[in-house]
């Protein structure tokens, strides 16, 4: 992974956007019907309208900045009538057959609604795909024939792969607008981390309040790049002490930090590995910092004791809103990063024999 530039990240040339004025236009709509315009990241209602005995009605107002919304029959907008940009431009939408059909808008939305459409698409033809998966496993009682599988997965990551390229060339595409800030938002893990690093230091409106868990997960994924220096935090061990991570990071020894969590099955799956390297490696200066995700001490403590781990454990017990996790961009567990003894990582994700390879190589 290249080495995000977080200087360039942080700093981008982008003062505060304008307010933008907004007018709606609905026609044919459900008649005597409440309509919402919403933001479709945050939920927020921005504005609402009553349609007239003919189905007609106007939005007009002014917004603090520009928004990707909802426009909906439902504060919760869980199935919008539309979702559009308010860039600036009057929009109109007419009912037809109980549907919204955009019948005015900016060469903006326009592209927004081609590339809504087209992703609906490739994900109807995701769904299709993994529909018959099901049905194969069912039909085969989960022993599908080899030739089968490897059809099915085939296509699934070909479909994947289209769809990535497309999401990828759309961002590009619009470098000025609000499209990327919804693509990348709603499609974060179909964008690789590389992509948007370089992407989000040059995006005029990286720092719009919609993209802000974008910057965080690129600045958690910063402290995982090899070399670079362990970010310190504070939480509690199994004896309600505070405890950091610099109590152990940066002093001397490799350290492990390991994310994991009574209730996670492969973390417990992988713990004789772990444990294996513990007593093979400690003696020699090794040393491991559980991070828990428990959400309950008294799990937590029973897991450690099950388990036998004998290493120092840390937790704030706020599952996966744990600020460790969130501050690392943990997503998935277990997960660890190996430190050298200056508190700089190592590797990340050593799984199964792994970890022992590497401290072999690494502690004479």
């Amino acid at each position: 992974m290249r080495k995000i530039q977080l200087i360039a990240l942080w700093l981008v040339a982008l003062t505060a956007q304008a307010q933008v004025n907004y007018k709606v236009n609905v026609e044919n709509a459900p008649k005597s019907q409440t309509l919402y315009l919403v933001t479709a990241l945050r939920g927020n209602v921005l504005d609402s309208l009553t349609t007239d005995t003919q189905g007609r009605g106007t939005l007009e107002g002014q917004a603090d900045e520009g928004y990707v919304v909802a426009l909906t029959a439902d504060k919760e907008h869980i199935t919008p009538h539309a979702t559009f940009l308010l860039d600036g431009q009057d929009i109109a939408f007419i009912w037809d057959e109980g549907q919204p059909r955009l019948q005015t808008a900016s060469s903006t939305n326009k592209s927004y609604l081609q590339m809504q459409q087209a992703m609906s698409r490739m994900k109807q033809s995701e769904q299709q795909i993994l529909m018959e998966y099901s049905a194969q496993r069912l039909k085969y009682q989960g022993r599908m024939p080899d030739s089968t599988y490897t059809r099915l997965i085939g296509l699934y990551e070909s479909n994947n792969q289209k769809l990535r390229s497309m999401l990828q060339a759309a961002v590009q595409m619009n470098r000025n607008n609000l499209i990327p800030v919804y693509l990348i938002r709603t499609n974060t893990t179909l964008y690789d981390t590389d992509f948007l690093s370089q992407y989000v230091a040059n995006y005029p409106l990286a720092k719009h309040e919609d993209m802000k868990p974008i910057l965080t997960l690129l600045e958690g994924e910063s402290y995982k790049i090899k070399g670079t220096r362990f970010a310190d935090i504070s939480m509690k061990n199994l004896a309600g002490e505070t405890v950091r991570l610099s109590d152990w990071v940066g002093r001397g020894q490799y350290v492990l930090v390991d994310f994991w969590a009574s209730w996670c099955g492969p973390c417990r799956q992988e713990m004789p590995h772990v444990k294996e390297a513990y007593a093979t490696y400690h003696p020699r200066g090794f040393e491991i910092v559980g991070i828990s995700l428990d959400n309950k001490q008294e799990a937590w403590q029973k897991a450690v004791a099950d388990l036998g781990i004998t290493w120092p454990q840390m937790s704030d017990l706020k599952g996966w809103q744990c600020e460790a996790a969130k501050l690392y961009n943990i997503r998935s567990i277990p997960a660890t990063i190996l430190f050298d003894p200056e508190g700089k990582v190592v590797a990340t994700d050593l799984r199964g024999d792994a970890l022992a390879r590497k401290l072999e190589k690494l502690i004479k």
